[in-house]
């Protein structure tokens, strides 16, 4: 189907004029593999939330638009999807007209092959049922309030996020917890700590990925 619509997109002359962005929504689900990462779809571990993506402007952003090559064109970057929206209108050069955004501009860091969330304050923050994580490009926090939970890894040699170090690094460590509740604050969200009584709905997982019959 992809290429049924890069095809019509040909025939029409507008092949040059298109940016074409591919990207999974979230990992494999619990059966599937998620090599080398922990966990999968709704989880916020790498293996739920580390996801691969395509972008292709042809004759302007390709595999032969130095830095890259066609033998060495992958970004290493940190990005994440609140990122895509400002990215693709500053690659068209359409304004914002002013939108507070959370997610950044990267288009000058994909062109230069540059880190897009190089610092500790250029996190990108989740919420899942009853916990938290925030992710910056070095380091990872999971996190509950309720479960008096706080784990930390570092994803520069832990990417599989199977050692915990937030003992041993507990700046970081409360850094992070710092960023993610300024966030649950500016946002005004509500997390429920409450457990689900399984008496009130069908199944306690919102996301029950086949349990139900």
């Amino acid at each position: 189907s992809i290429g049924a619509v890069i095809d019509k997109i040909t025939d029409i002359g507008k092949l040059n004029e298109t940016i074409f962005l591919f990207a999974s929504d979230n990992g494999a689900t619990p059966r599937g593999i998620n090599t080398p990462f922990k966990g999968g779809k709704h989880s916020l571990w790498e293996g739920g939330v580390h996801v691969p993506a395509a972008i292709w402007w042809p004759g302007t952003f390709d595999k032969n638009t130095a830095p890259y090559s066609p033998g060495d064109n992958t970004y290493d970057g940190f990005i994440g999807y609140i990122d895509m929206y400002p990215t693709l209108m500053s690659m068209s050069a359409q304004p914002l007209l002013g939108t507070r955004l959370d997610g950044m501009d990267c288009w000058a860091n994909l062109r230069k092959r540059t880190e897009c969330r190089p610092d500790m304050t250029d996190a990108i923050y989740w919420m899942w049922l009853d916990y938290g994580s925030v992710r910056t490009k070095r380091w990872k926090l999971h996190y509950s309030e309720s479960k008096n939970r706080a784990e930390l890894y570092d994803l520069a040699t832990d990417i599989e996020e199977t050692t915990n170090v937030a003992s041993a690094n507990p700046a970081q460590r409360d850094q992070l917890i710092g960023f993610y509740r300024k966030w649950i604050s500016d946002n005004n969200y509500a997390m429920s700590y409450m457990t689900i009584d399984k008496r009130n709905i069908s199944h306690p997982n919102p996301s029950p990925a086949g349990e139900l019959r």
